[in-house]
């Protein structure tokens, strides 16, 4: 099972780990919560198929499929919610960039989640006080 487990929606971001058969693989960003608002809210919680895709702009990534009232959600490189327009960012470890908190280590993240994860999946999205496995 892959799973995202996201603590609350801070205006910083949505922060979270995701994780491979209960096994942490890295973390998360997302855009803070804004009622699923298209391009500037992280999606709500629920089971999503997501799918390899070559993305126009961002290349070799998941999208994600059947998300309610969106679409266009990728999982893909960044380091800030602000970079986001509504996906998920991946990276290595959580980071302090000038104050913003983010993630760090994305575009490599990102390469080791090609192998580590299959072409298709589902994503089961909860969110959680703390994070835990």
């Amino acid at each position: 099972m892959i799973s995202l487990q996201r603590l609350p929606s801070t205006p910083q971001g949505t922060f979270g780990v995701l994780s491979k058969d209960g096994i942490p693989l890295c973390v998360t960003v997302e855009r803070p919560w804004a009622d699923n608002a298209n391009g500037v809210s992280c999606i709500p919680e629920g089971t999503y198929r997501f799918v390899s895709y070559n993305s126009p702009t961002k290349g070799g990534v998941w999208l994600g499929q059947n998300v309610p009232g969106r679409s266009e959600i990728e999982i893909h490189s960044a380091n800030l919610a602000s970079e986001l327009e509504g996906c998920i960012a991946v990276g290595q470890w959580f980071a302090d960039f000038n104050g913003v908190r983010g993630v760090a280590n994305s575009k490599p993240t990102l390469e080791m989640l090609k192998i580590a994860l299959p072409a298709e999946f589902d994503l089961v999205i909860t969110q959680r006080t703390q994070l835990s496995q």
